[in-house]
């Protein structure tokens, strides 16, 4: 899921930075319509295009800003969170092999068991049943080493999955809330980009 958020957020940072070189180009084109239109005695005409190339050239740069923004609160928060899971991942799969030994050995205690129990049934192998016995022991210590490690393994596991949910409440709340605020951020300097470009041909002559 992370990594779904970390994908469409890389696309509209990349989108942000496509748009901010589009109203970039349009901001050249509209001061250079401006040049043109002063020349030719259109000074009213000119002073438009001026304010709107100089609006468009905002623009480019409070997208840039805005990218950046998002970038620092958001993408380097998911690339960090990606490789948090990728860690709990090898925990888990090092615990699952750590499992897998364990239930091995504890396999290999219980038919050593029951060899045991049955040369023990017969007098004649006694000899035998208590080589097994042996055996057995030794396959008791294995077994106990690999439940400790089990236990070890597991507690780390359990204990690294609180932490990550104890974190990512506390960290995505901020990422959130920083996201949030820098969209209406944005909004408002453009908004206010626009209704000064308003002002200003308003005031310009009819």
């Amino acid at each position: 899921m992370i990594a779904v958020e970390q994908q469409a957020t890389n696309l509209m940072s990349d989108k942000s930075k496509l748009i901010a070189s589009g109203w970039f180009e349009f901001g050249l084109a509209c001061t250079l319509c401006a040049g043109f239109e002063s020349k030719n005695g259109e000074k009213d005409l000119g002073v438009c295009f001026a304010k709107l190339g100089a609006a468009a050239d905002k623009l480019s740069v409070l997208l840039t800003t805005k990218k950046e923004s998002e970038t620092v609160h958001c993408l380097e928060l998911f690339r960090d969170y990606v490789r948090v899971v990728k860690s709990v991942q090898v925990m888990v799969a090092a615990r699952t092999k750590v499992l897998q030994s364990y239930h091995q050995a504890l396999n290999q205690l219980e038919n050593l068991q029951a060899e045991t129990a049955k040369l023990n049934a017969q007098p004649s192998k006694k000899a035998q049943a208590a080589e097994k016995e042996k055996q057995v022991v030794m396959a008791q210590q294995t077994v106990d080493r690999e439940l400790q490690e089990l236990k070890t393994v597991t507690s780390s596991c359990l204990g690294e999955a609180q932490r990550f949910r104890i974190e990512k409440l506390r960290d995505l709340k901020h990422v959130i809330t920083e996201f949030v605020k820098t969209q209406i951020d944005h909004a408002n300097k453009v908004k206010a980009t626009w209704e000064s470009v308003l002002l200003d041909i308003d005031s310009l002559s009819s």
